[in-house]
C-alpha cells in the first residue's frame, strides 16, 4: 500500500526533536510502515529525517523560525528551549487544534500540503492524519484517510484510530454519537520501538518514586507528592508546565512545604528520561482526567519500571495488575501499590511492552484497519447508502460536506427517452438534445494528463447517456485515464450498447419515486441553506458542456437558469466552492424532508417558463475562455432573485 503521512507544522519529524508525543508517534509510524514494506510519502517541516520513500517539505525553515519564535509556547507549540522536553505542548485535555490555524507554520502546512498531496495522490492511496481537523485537507483529497492516532478531543473524520476503548467511548458520548455508529473506527494502542529504550535486567531501582508528565493538577502531580510522603520514599518530579515557567510557582511552593522529599528537575531529554525511569521504584501517575493513553506509561514499562495509576481512562487497558502495575483509588491503595512495586518483576514489565506495544506488535492491527478503510465503498467493503460518511467537528457539529476532487460525474447529453418528475438534470422539465462533443471529452482527458489528475471514479450521466451518438467512443477515450471505476448511470433501455461498452459498471436509474424533490427550492420552502449537501461528497464534482461544477446537479441548474458559472479549466476546479449559492435552488439540500412533494416550487415554475421562452446560451467548456473569469458577479444573480440568506441564524 501507499501512504501519505503528515507530521506537525511546527516540529520536524526528526528523532532528536521527537520528545513530544505526536512527533514521536509520526516518526515511529514511518518506521513501522517502512519496516513492513509499505511505500511512504512523508509531508512535514524543514529538518524532517524520518524514514520514507519521499519527503515533501511543506513548511520551510524561515516559516518554522517565525512560528517557534513568536509566542509559540503560549499555544502549546514548542519553542527552541523546550523541544527536548518530556512534555511538549498542551495536554489533550486542553488541546484545541483550531487554535493553531492562524499560525504561519500551520497556514503554510495546509496550503502547501493540500497542493503537494493533490499532485501525488493516486486512487487506492491512504492518507494519515496526525493532528485532527487542522489537517482536514487530507480527508478532502484522500477518500481513504484516517486519523491514525486520535488521542485528542478534536476528532473530525469518519475513520479514527483511538488509542484506547475508554477514549473511544468517551468521545462517542462527548459527541453525542449514540446512534448511527460506524465500523470504520478502530482501537489500536500507541506504540514505541523497544530498541530506543535500553533495558538492563540486572539493574536495581534507586529507591525513589517518579512523576513524569505535564505539571498541572489534572495530571495529579500534587497527589504524587502525597503518595510519596505517605510511602516514605523521595519523589522526583520531571516535566514542564503548560505555559510560562518550566516549573510553575504554585508547584515550587508546594514542593517546599513537602521538605527535602521532593526534587523538581524540570524538562528532561530522552536519555535523561530513560535514566530516571530505570532508577525509579515506580512511575506514579495519579491523573484526575480521562487519559486517552499516556505514552509515558508504556515508556516506563519498556524501561522495566512498573506503573501505578487510577482505574479509569486507558490505565485498565495498559496495566496488568500485580504484573506491570496497580490500579488505585485512594491513598491507602496507592501506598500498598508502592510496597508491591518494590518487589515487582521488572523483566515482566519490559516483556509486556515488547509483546503489546512494540512496532511489530501493533502493525497487524493497523494493517487490518488500513485495508478496511481502503475497501469502503468498493465491492469488497461496506457499501455506503444514502449519505457518504461525514466528519464531526468539535462539540458534535457535523462538518459540511466537501466535493470529492477525484470523483466526477460527466453529463454527456441532456437527451432522455423518459420523463421522470424531479429529474435533477431537468431532462423532462426542460427538454434539450444538447451534448458534449467528442473534442470536449478529449480536452478533459488532456487536462487530466497534464495535471497528473488521478480519477478514482468517472460516471457518465444524462439525460440518458447511451443516447449520445458517440457513446462507445467516449467510453474508449475515457478509459485512457484508467479510472478505478468507469460508471454509466442509465435507465437500461439500451442494454446492447452497454454490453458493447465492455467493462463498465452500471448504475441503474429506473425508479423516479426514489428521487429527491429536486424542483422544490429550499429558498421557497423557508429553509436554511448554508452550503453543500450529500451529493457533492458522494458523487464528486460535475462536468458538462458548460464547464466544471460543484456537482452534477449544479450543472443542470445552470443550464436552466443561465448564470454561466461553469469553471473553464480543471486547474481552477477548487473554485467550484464559489458556486454554493446554487444550493438554494436544489431540492437535494433538504433530501427526504421533502421527498415525493407534488409539482414544483415557485422559483422553478418561473425558471422553466423563462427557459421555454428563451433558452440561455452559455460558454462552452474547452472552446473559449469565460467572459467573466470570476463567477462571483454571475452568482450574485442568485441572491437577487429573492430574499436569500446564507446565515444559518436567518431562516429565510
Amino acid at each position: 500500500m501507499r501512504f501519505h503521512l503528515f507530521g506537525l507544522a511546527h516540529i520536524p519529524v526528526a528523532w532528536e526533536r521527537c520528545c513530544g508525543r505526536i512527533a514521536a508517534l509520526v516518526w515511529n509510524m514511518a518506521k513501522m510502515l517502512k519496516r513492513h514494506g509499505q511505500e511512504v510519502v512523508l509531508y512535514g517541516s524543514a529538518g524532517t529525517d524520518a524514514p520514507c520513500d519521499e519527503f515533501v517539505e511543506i513548511v520551510g525553515p524561515e516559516t518554522l523560525r517565525v512560528t517557534t519564535g513568536s509566542g509559540a509556547s503560549q499555544i502549546g507549540l514548542q519553542t527552541p528551549s523546550s523541544r527536548r522536553s518530556t512534555s511538549a505542548g498542551p495536554s489533550p485535555a486542553m488541546l484545541n487544534w483550531q487554535q493553531h490555524a492562524d499560525r504561519p507554520a500551520w497556514i503554510e502546512h495546509r496550503a502547501r500540503g493540500c497542493l503537494e498531496l493533490k499532485r501525488r495522490f493516486r486512487p487506492g492511496d491512504v492518507g494519515l492524519i496526525s493532528c485532527g481537523a487542522v489537517q482536514g485537507f487530507v480527508a478532502e483529497e484522500c477518500w481513504a484517510a484516517t486519523e491514525f492516532i486520535a488521542g485528542y478531543p478534536g476528532v473530525f473524520h469518519w475513520s479514527r484510530v483511538f488509542p484506547s476503548a475508554a477514549w473511544m467511548h468517551y468521545q462517542y458520548g462527548r459527541l453525542n454519537q449514540q446512534n448511527g455508529l460506524q465500523t470504520w473506527d478502530a482501537v489500536v494502542p500507541h506504540y514505541l520501538d523497544p530498541s530506543d529504550f535500553p533495558f538492563d535486567p540486572e539493574r536495581k531501582p534507586d529507591g525513589y518514586l517518579l512523576f513524569l508528565g505535564r505539571l498541572n493538577q489534572a495530571e495529579g502531580v500534587d497527589l504524587a507528592m502525597q503518595i510519596a510522603r505517605a510511602s516514605g520514599l523521595p519523589l522526583i518530579v520531571a516535566g514542564q508546565a503548560e505555559s510560562g515557567p518550566q516549573v510553575p510557582d504554585w508547584l515550587s511552593g508546594l514542593a517546599a512545604k513537602m521538605g527535602n522529599g521532593v526534587r523538581l528537575v524540570g524538562p528532561v531529554d530522552h536519555a535523561r528520561r530513560c535514566e530516571l525511569l530505570a532508577g525509579a521504584v515506580a512511575l506514579v501517575n495519579p491523573v484526575r482526567w480521562v487519559e486517552p493513553f499516556g505514552m509515558v506509561n508504556i515508556e516506563s514499562l519498556a524501561m522495566g519500571c512498573p506503573v501505578i495509576g487510577p482505574p479509569f481512562g486507558s490505565f485498565p487497558e495498559i496495566l496488568e495488575p500485580h504484573v506491570t502495575g496497580m490500579l488505585c483509588r485512594d491513598l491507602e491503595e496507592y501506598v500498598a501499590a508502592v510496597d508491591w512495586a518494590k518487589r515487582a518483576d521488572r523483566s515482566a514489565c519490559r516483556a509486556a511492552a515488547e509483546r503489546r506495544f512494540s512496532l511489530d506488535a501493533v502493525w497487524p492491527q493497523y494493517e487490518r484497519h488500513f485495508q478496511k478503510i481502503a475497501k469502503v465503498g468498493t465491492k469488497a467493503g461496506w457499501s455506503v447508502r444514502g449519505q457518504w460518511p461525514r466528519g464531526v467537528a468539535e462539540g458534535g457539529r457535523p462538518l459540511p460536506p466537501r466535493p470529492r476532487p477525484h470523483l466526477i460525474e460527466i453529463e454527456i447529453t441532456t437527451a432522455c427517452n423518459m420523463a421522470c418528475a424531479n429529474c435533477d438534470r431537468s431532462a423532462s422539465q426542460a427538454p434539450s438534445d444538447e451534448r458534449m462533443s467528442l473534442d470536449q471529452i478529449r480536452f478533459f482527458v488532456e487536462e487530466s494528463r497534464q495535471l497528473d489528475w488521478r480519477w478514482w471514479k468517472i460516471a457518465l450521466l444524462g439525460g440518458e447517456p447511451t443516447l449520445h451518438p458517440d457513446f462507445l467512443e467516449i467510453v474508449k477515450v475515457l478509459r485512457e485515464l484508467r479510472p478505478r471505476w468507469l460508471v454509466v448511470a442509465t435507465n437500461g433501455t439500451n442494454p446492447d450498447l452497454i454490453r458493447q461498452a465492455g467493462d463498465v459498471q452500471v448504475q441503474p436509474q429506473t425508479n423516479p419515486k426514489d428521487y429527491d424533490a429536486f424542483n422544490h427550492a429550499p429558498r421557497d420552502l423557508g429553509m436554511n441553506f448554508s452550503g453543500m449537501c450529500w451529493v457533492s461528497t458522494r458523487c464528486g464534482i460535475g462536468l458538462s458542456r458548460n464547464g466544471y461544477y460543484l456537482c452534477g446537479a449544479a450543472a443542470g441548474i445552470d443550464r436552466v437558469f443561465g448564470f454561466g458559472v461553469g469553471i473553464a479549466r480543471l486547474a481552477e476546479v477548487d473554485r467550484v466552492l464559489e458556486q454554493t449559492s446554487l444550493c438554494s435552488l436544489c431540492g437535494h439540500l433538504h433530501g427526504k424532508k421533502a421527498k415525493n412533494l407534488p409539482g414544483m416550487s415557485k422559483t422553478w415554475v418561473e425558471a422553466y417558463a423563462r427557459y421555454r421562452e428563451h433558452k440561455p446560451t452559455l460558454p462552452l467548456y474547452g472552446q473559449q475562455p469565460r467572459h467573466a473569469e470570476h463567477p462571483a458577479g454571475a452568482l450574485s444573480a442568485v441572491n437577487r432573485m429573492g430574499s436569500v440568506s446564507h446565515d444559518p441564524s436567518n431562516p429565510r
